[in-house]
């Protein structure tokens, strides 16, 4: 199976980041919007507008839009951002990286305007931030990293950004992917070589109909019931992470939820195989079982 990674391109043309910016300007209506709003309908990550421009308003400024933010922000504002992050990724505390890749002002104005990034969440009513938070702790293993971007891959049924793994959907932050693999394309690349290897490094990819029954009720089959998450994500993968019945898809409508289904029913001979798998939503699933 060939998966072909969007990874993050580097040196991409000024102009062509600008072009994307207008593109999104002229889909929803608005000469002006914020970050959050441009990664829903734009084709590139904020990160890589404050890189070439050294502000989101220098972006917008540059592709002739209005800049969005002003001078001498309220503090009443920043902090009400920060209470707005906090909710939108359900976390009580945070990090600078963190806030930056879902708030609207940038780290600096925080540190200038309450003298440390500890001070602004204090400020907030939110717990100091450790670098060492529960949610992104050190002793997580390659099969809890993986596993968790199959798990926000199949909820967003598409490809995950960094910002997707710095949101609630998301175990661990993207910067525990990158201290590990050193960026976050080199994780996603692992992640697909892990994926494909079922969990073994440097070998062909299996059939996947070696799996031996361990269960009373399995005896007459080659393969377990249960389909873990490694088949789930080649089988959602290969049927483009939609509804092989309706053709619906989380990647448009995120109240869709995916199955994996056996085609031919695990009761009747069926067996846990790539080839006898299938994505459907809950809803055709359910009308299936009803059948």
């Amino acid at each position: 199976m060939d998966y072909k990674l969007k990874l993050k391109r580097v040196n991409i043309p000024t102009s062509e980041l600008l072009d994307d910016l207008r593109m999104v300007s002229k889909k929803i209506n608005k000469d002006s919007f914020p970050m959050d709003l441009y990664e829903k309908y734009g084709n590139f990550q904020r990160g890589v507008f404050k890189r070439r421009f050294g502000s989101w308003n220098n972006a917008l400024n540059e592709a002739g839009l209005k800049i969005l933010k002003r001078n001498n922000i309220p503090e009443t504002e920043l902090i009400d951002d920060l209470k707005r992050v906090a909710q939108k990724i359900g976390r009580k505390t945070f990090s600078m990286d963190l806030y930056e890749n879902n708030g609207q002002f940038s780290r600096g104005i925080y540190k200038r305007r309450f003298g440390s990034w500890n001070n602004a969440l204090s400020k907030a009513g939110f717990q100091i931030y450790k670098k060492m938070g529960t949610y992104n702790r050190m002793d997580a293993n390659d099969e809890e990293l993986f596993s968790n971007i199959a798990m926000v891959w199949e909820k967003l049924g598409k490809q995950p950004t960094q910002a997707n793994l710095d949101s609630n959907i998301s175990k661990f932050h993207s910067s525990k992917y990158k201290r590990r693999f050193g960026t976050y394309n080199n994780a996603l690349i692992a992640f697909v070589k892990w994926a494909e290897s079922g969990g073994k490094e440097n070998i062909e990819i299996p059939n996947l109909k070696t799996e031996i029954f361990i269960n009373e009720s399995d005896k007459g089959h080659k393969t377990r019931r249960d389909i873990n998450w490694r088949l789930r994500f080649l089988t959602m993968r290969r049927d483009n992470f939609k509804c092989k019945y309706c053709g619906r898809s989380p990647a448009t409508d995120p109240l869709i939820i995916l199955h994996v289904d056996h085609i031919k029913a695990w009761t009747n001979g069926g067996e846990t195989i790539l080839e006898n798998l299938q994505t459907l939503c809950s809803k055709c699933n359910t009308g299936k079982s009803n059948l």
